[in-house]
């Protein structure tokens, strides 16, 4: 036997539940209520190289280097 078979739930009657307060649709979706923040306004010069762009493939010449100085060895 279940316990939920010995213990019945609740049953809720018409006047526990409050009325709705706001009478018009509101059924609004939260995308259309709230927009996604932005990343901000783009600099001046938009076009110009980020130095930060450039780090991975420094990461890359410089793994490259280290392995090829370990097979000189």
């Amino acid at each position: 036997m279940l316990a939920a078979d010995e213990f019945a739930m609740p049953m809720r009657s018409r006047g526990d539940i409050p009325p709705d307060p706001i009478h018009e649709p509101h059924d609004v979706l939260a995308a259309e209520e709230f927009a996604m923040p932005t990343g901000g306004v783009p600099a001046s010069g938009a076009n110009k190289l980020d130095p930060r762009s450039f780090l991975p493939g420094a990461g890359v010449l410089m793994l490259l280097l280290l392995i090829v100085r370990r097979l000189r060895r």
